[in-house]
């Protein structure tokens, strides 16, 4: 458990903006998650197999962030409580997302 973190994590694989909230996050090779918003908020949240996170698709306007890690496992984060909400396994390679804004509905290819 981390209890302390400053900075940027090292080895960052995949980075994640969120232009209403202001809200960025970064995604590392061994499967963690760093977000900063506001001034003095900040939150390093650990990926509970420590995969690679290939992808980070914030969700416009709402404190949650998706991240696709390197088999293809959805997980979404909730970024109020600091804790993973939900994930899916999906049998298929992910190679592209798009999350219109706005919408409640994601395409994947």
């Amino acid at each position: 458990r981390v209890t302390m973190h400053h900075g940027v994590p090292a080895h960052v694989s995949s980075m994640g903006w969120d232009p209403v909230q202001r809200t960025l996050a970064l995604g590392t090779s061994d499967g963690q998650l760093k977000t900063w918003g506001k001034p003095g908020v900040e939150w390093l949240l650990q990926e509970p197999t420590g995969k690679r996170i290939k992808r980070l698709i914030p969700l416009s306007n709402e404190a949650r962030i998706l991240a696709i890690d390197e088999e293809n496992v959805i997980q979404e984060y909730d970024l109020v409580r600091g804790e993973m909400s939900r994930h899916m396994e999906l049998r298929r390679v992910i190679t592209c997302i798009f999350l219109p804004v706005g919408q409640s509905f994601l395409f994947l290819g």
